[in-house]
């Protein structure tokens, strides 16, 4: 059935994984919704059919959605990185393209990652002192090296997302033997006051040989104009607003009034009712409670839950305290999944055990006070605008 042929009705009766929805820093659905006047119902059948026009679009270039979803999700056991420059030093205005030919040839060296989003720009919003002293604990960088003493704005940052421990130093290497101007890296992958300053547009994201980048309306991709081809990769366009609502890598700038409004859409496209997660209920049942803090080898995840600092808890509070941190969180992997059941042996849909989920990455100090990631399952009980937690492990 292809996009014309189904039904406002059809299409929110169909199951779907949406990765990510950007309405973070991406105001397009915003602007619909109030141009038009749109109720919530509509809104969520808005962002559906999106999803779907931006699923046919990748297919028919060669690009399957769910090979995104490890560039457009946070990740336990992948790294943020952001590697920074003194534009200063660059030799053109157009700094960013004379960069971008120090990280292309990183990121087509065999030690680049091969589902990444890749953002771009200045850090901004952000004293100079205030960087220089994140800058001075955080920047990965040779021994000795200084910090620059710069105007915030003069340090140019390229963001990848996806990124193995080994890649981290490979990309590195690569980049500074590529330019003079390369000074170090900083890993963000848990907080940083770092992120605070980073509301980096989006270049592009990779898929192993393919490039996707958002496509003016004329169909014009790669609007940069980057040499990608240059380096042997296929150049594939979609169109600004699909890209920028669906394709777009959110870095969480911990603006509170932006991770609310945004959590409302997640929540309404699996819904039809925006509702903000601080004011979702979260609940962990006495039987999923025992699976969770399960150490059996094979079953459960207490290695993670006593990793967290968390053993000790009982079921509320443990809750309680999961729930602290996703009031903070950005909601990731939306899915309306089919119930089923065992009958007679054979596998029968059974309509009564469908399920809305989603993921959020949340962060606990360890016990030697480091923060670390974690992947926490939610199930979403829309009616009465309650989760509870299914999975945590990190």
């Amino acid at each position: 059935m292809d996009h014309a042929e189904i039904t406002p009705i059809e299409l929110l009766k169909q199951p779907f994984v949406i990765h990510s929805i950007n309405t973070y820093t991406s105001i397009f659905v915003e602007v619909m919704a109030a141009s038009l006047d749109l109720t919530d119902d509509q809104v969520q059948l808005l962002l559906r059919a999106m999803h779907r026009q931006a699923t046919a679009v990748l297919k028919s270039k060669g690009v399957e959605y769910t090979d995104l979803k490890p560039a457009l999700t946070p990740r336990s056991n992948r790294y943020e990185a952001a590697y920074i420059f003194d534009s200063s030093k660059a030799t053109s205005w157009s700094y960013g393209s004379e960069f971008a030919m120090a990280w292309l040839p990183a990121l087509r060296a065999a030690g680049g990652p091969t589902r990444t989003a890749i953002l771009e720009g200045d850090i901004i919003g952000l004293p100079s002192p205030t960087i220089w002293q994140i800058l001075d604990r955080q920047l990965v960088r040779p021994s000795g090296q200084e910090v620059p003493r710069l105007s915030s704005e003069q340090y140019y940052v390229v963001y990848f997302t996806n990124v193995s421990k080994a890649q981290l130093t490979a990309l590195d290497q690569e980049i500074r033997s590529n330019s003079p101007a390369y000074l170090g890296f900083v890993d963000c992958s848990a907080w940083t006051p770092l992120k605070t300053s980073l509301p980096l547009p989006q270049v592009a994201l990779r898929v192993d040989n393919k490039i996707i980048t958002a496509e003016d309306d004329d169909g014009h991709a790669n609007l940069r104009a980057y040499p990608f081809e240059d380096f042997k990769f296929d150049v594939v366009g979609v169109n600004e607003d699909l890209y920028s609502t669906l394709l777009d890598f959110r870095i969480d700038m911990g603006v509170p009034q932006w991770g609310a409004s945004d959590s409302a859409t997640a929540l309404g496209v699996l819904s039809g009712t925006m509702r903000d997660i601080a004011s979702m209920t979260l609940e962990i049942s006495e039987t999923r409670f025992d699976y969770l803090t399960s150490e059996e080898p094979g079953r459960g995840h207490g290695a993670s839950i006593r990793k967290a600092g968390l053993a000790a808890f009982d079921r509320h509070e443990l809750a309680a305290a999961i729930k602290k941190e996703l009031d903070k969180s950005l909601l990731f992997n939306l899915r309306s999944v089919e119930g089923s059941k065992k009958v007679n042996g054979e596998s029968v849909p059974a309509p009564e055990n469908d399920a809305l989920l989603f993921t959020v990455q949340v962060e606990f100090p360890d016990l030697d006070g480091v923060r670390q990631r974690y992947q926490v399952g939610i199930k979403y009980d829309a009616t009465a605008h309650q989760g509870e937690v299914t999975t945590m492990f990190g």
